[in-house]
């Protein structure tokens, strides 16, 4: 019973061997135990242990296939998979030797032998094999009966186990998928947010351009219009003609302003040392000095506009 309550409280499958090793060297009166566990209709030698003077010295999730193991081991392992009988027999001298074991010549000190079936929900999963090269009759009724009875523990114990190892490799295997699918939209994320950057960018710049464009039409526009007016009172109106040739001038010095904001908020951004509303209004009052229109209006404080749409106003 505390042996099967080792067994039952181990989830690793690495401990869970090493325990097993323990446990069934102790209460068998084996030397060596060999754990075969079937894995895609193969037997596979998943563990083994020998009895040493300092210990257990075990081997563990070697997954040694049967083919390679000892004639004696494969041998009697093949007769218990196939027929699922407990096999025990004494290999000395006037002793009845095993039918699996009859066409072996060199059965190698092997006095005791022992395999016992793994069964799980009435399905083989593998056996234990044991052998003692020491005595004689060493796998007594007794001793048979407590490894049958630890058999089925083992069998549950180490299936848990596997599927124990299974699902945390599948766990860390999913995270891990999770954590690059994680890093690839970010990425994409990041890819996507610089495009976009750079495509407000470029329409930025393609509108400032046109603003420029416009500014400098309309600069041209009033400046014509200007000489044009100074063409006809110059005759008649020598100073009216005068002040129409400044408002020229100046039309021109602040179109060149304006041109060079432009051009410095493609490069860096507007220049926002000077009050919106005050440069709106002195907009404003140019126009009507400039083209005799009255224009009424209500500029309203405080406004919080981008840069980009203050220049436009």
């Amino acid at each position: 019973w505390q042996a099967s309550q080792v067994l039952s409280g181990e989830m690793e499958l690495e401990p869970l061997l090493e325990k097993l090793m323990s446990i069934v060297l102790h209460h068998s009166g084996a030397e060596r135990a060999a754990l075969l566990l079937e894995q895609n209709g193969r037997l596979l030698m998943a563990a083994s242990g020998e009895s040493a003077l300092e210990g257990i010295d075990c081997r563990l999730l070697s997954w040694t296939p049967l083919e390679e193991c000892s004639p004696v081991m494969r041998s009697v392992a093949e007769y218990v998979w196939r027929t699922g009988e407990v096999l025990v027999a004494d290999l000395g001298e006037g002793s009845e030797v095993p039918a699996p074991l009859k066409t072996i010549m060199d059965t190698g000190n092997v006095r005791s032998l022992l395999c016992v079936p793994l069964i799980r929900q009435n399905e083989r999963t593998g056996m234990m094999y044991l052998e003692n090269d020491q005595s004689y009759g060493v796998f007594t009724a007794q001793r048979i009966e407590v490894l049958k009875l630890l058999a089925s523990h083992i069998a549950i114990s180490i299936q848990n186990a596997i599927m124990y190892s299974r699902l945390k490799k599948e766990n860390f295997e999913l995270t891990g998928t999770i954590t690059e699918t994680a890093v690839s939209l970010e990425q994409s994320r990041r890819e996507a947010a610089q495009a976009m950057v750079e495509k407000a960018i470029s329409d930025e710049r393609n509108r400032i351009a046109g603003e420029i464009h416009d500014t400098i039409g309309h600069t041209l526009t009033s400046v014509l219009m200007q000489i044009e007016a100074g063409k006809r009172l110059i005759a008649r109106d020598p100073q009216a003609a005068l002040e129409k040739l400044d408002n020229s001038q100046q039309l021109v010095r602040e179109g060149l302003q304006d041109v060079r904001r432009a051009l410095f908020m493609l490069r860096e951004g507007l220049d926002e040392s000077k009050e919106f509303e005050a440069e709106l209004e002195s907009l404003l009052e140019k126009t009507m000095a400039y083209t005799g229109i009255t224009i009424e209006y209500e500029i309203e404080r405080g406004l919080k506009l981008h840069a980009a749409q203050k220049y436009v106003l």
